[in-house]
């Protein structure tokens, strides 16, 4: 009786494992698709940019007493090595800068999914190198 049971567990396991395998190609198949497909989003993004808009405005007074602000004056904030910079940007120049700062985010998000995805190959074991 116990040489029955373990002939009917040891094909179960080995039907599990016959699974496993399948959904493993399967899934590295899947994943290095992905991986091709977040490469070419990458670089359909074009220019990119990491940091973030502000438009500054001061207020002053005139001769007349009266207060007026002065009008509103875009700046681009980023890192730096040592902290963070401001650049001033032209009033016919902030839609686009706009843009490659949302392209920017796009691109670290992308960025992030590949991280993701190269862990779980390389956890799987297809990026190790054959001896």
């Amino acid at each position: 009786m116990f040489g029955v049971a373990r002939l009917i567990f040891l094909r179960y396991y080995i039907g599990l494992l016959g699974r496993r395998l399948v959904f493993m190609k399967k899934t590295i198949a899947d994943s290095e698709k992905k991986l091709v497909d977040i490469r070419k989003e990458m670089a359909e993004l074009g220019p990119v940019l990491f940091g973030d808009m502000s438009a500054k405005t001061q207020k002053y007074k005139k001769a007349d007493g009266t207060v007026s602000r002065q009008k509103a004056q875009s700046l681009f904030r980023f890192a730096k090595t040592g902290g963070k910079m401001t650049k001033r940007i032209p009033a016919d120049a902030e839609p686009s800068v706009r843009k490659m700062i949302t392209n920017g985010k796009k691109y670290i998000t992308l960025r992030k999914e590949y991280e993701r995805i190269l862990t779980s190959l390389s956890l799987e074991g297809t990026l190790k190198k054959n001896s």
